[in-house]
């Protein structure tokens, strides 16, 4: 009985691994900030920030010592007296950001934030220089501030691009905003998933995906066919819009965000994702035995079976073509 329960410990063992093997797959591109601005891959580049120095605090960008978290974080201080603020990578490999894929990261809420909180981005994957100016083939992943709704925050996606108009001899803006209400965010660190997986590949016009955003492993926001933007972003900007300032109520010279207790990120990855299950994006079929189509195979498919049971509807068996009148 020792042997047969040491075995069931081990399967259970190994499928679970195996599990979370398969959802998350392997790490295309990671930075930690335990190295400083060093990731995996690429080569930082930082506005407003001093690379050769990343603790340095008289600086808009800069690394510091997080002891609920016990390690290196990004602080981000967008400040309108300036240019933007940002952490950004480049050279990376096309397929970082390619037809699919799934980025997690860690932020954290400070106690004092404003609950009016502007846009934050946490990643902003674009071929140019992730300003709001030249947002060409971006996307960016992040959170609103207020909603319309007391007591509610919003979970924000924005899919982006430029193309050109060839008789007018410029460039047209067309920008798709996802958002979901969702509970104010308590201050502490709190954990972000964003999967995208595409479905329609239209380039170079719009391509189509399926997206999904969990927070502390909660489902927040998921869409089917979503417009997106084409794949092969070899630059990433990091922590880059607001991080936590208030609303401005104009954006005129002079103004300072005053965001002194930004939100910080940490542990930022890039995984590879091939949807497993119905229900996660890229996956719309039902699986063989989901007779009732709730995406779980149980009892309830097994009540459906057995009520039809040995029914038939086929034209050539004279024994069942009455359910053919």
């Amino acid at each position: 009985m020792k042997k047969i329960n040491n075995l069931i410990f081990i399967v259970s063992i190994f499928l679970t691994l195996n599990s979370a093997f398969s959802t998350f797959g392997a790490v295309r591109w990671s930075v930690d900030f335990e190295n400083g601005f060093t990731a995996s891959d690429g080569t930082a580049v930082i506005n407003l920030g001093n690379l050769s120095n990343p603790f340095d605090s008289n600086q808009q960008v800069y690394l510091l010592y997080d002891s609920s978290k016990a390690s290196n974080v990004l602080r981000v201080k967008r400040n309108w007296q300036g240019s933007n603020a940002r952490l950004h990578y480049q050279d990376l490999a096309a397929s970082v950001f390619g037809e699919s894929g799934k980025v997690t990261l860690d932020f954290k809420i400070p106690a004092e934030l404003d609950p009016n909180f502007n846009n934050i981005c946490f990643v902003n994957p674009s071929e140019l220089t992730g300003e709001s100016a030249t947002l060409q083939n971006h996307w960016w992943i992040g959170l609103g501030g207020a909603s319309e709704t007391p007591n509610k925050n919003l979970v924000a996606i924005r899919s982006g691009c430029y193309w050109p108009i060839v008789d007018a001899g410029n460039y047209t803006k067309t920008t798709y905003n996802y958002m979901q209400q969702i509970p104010v965010f308590e201050s502490g660190w709190h954990s972000y998933e964003f999967i995208w997986y595409r479905t329609e590949d239209n380039d170079p016009e719009r391509d189509r995906a399926d997206i999904m955003v969990k927070i502390d492993g909660e489902v927040a926001l998921a869409m089917h066919n979503a417009y997106w933007t084409w794949p092969g972003s070899t630059k990433v900007a990091i922590g880059c819009e607001y991080m936590g300032s208030p609303l401005a109520p104009t954006r005129q010279a002079g103004y300072a965000d005053n965001a002194e207790n930004p939100v910080l990120i940490d542990n930022v990855k890039v995984w590879d994702y091939t949807p497993l299950i119905c229900g996660q994006p890229g996956v719309m079929e039902y699986m063989d035995a989901d007779i009732n189509n709730d995406c779980y195979i149980g009892l309830s498919d097994m009540k459906v079976l057995a009520e039809n049971w040995l029914k038939c509807t086929d034209p050539e068996n004279t024994e069942c073509d009455e359910y053919w009148r």
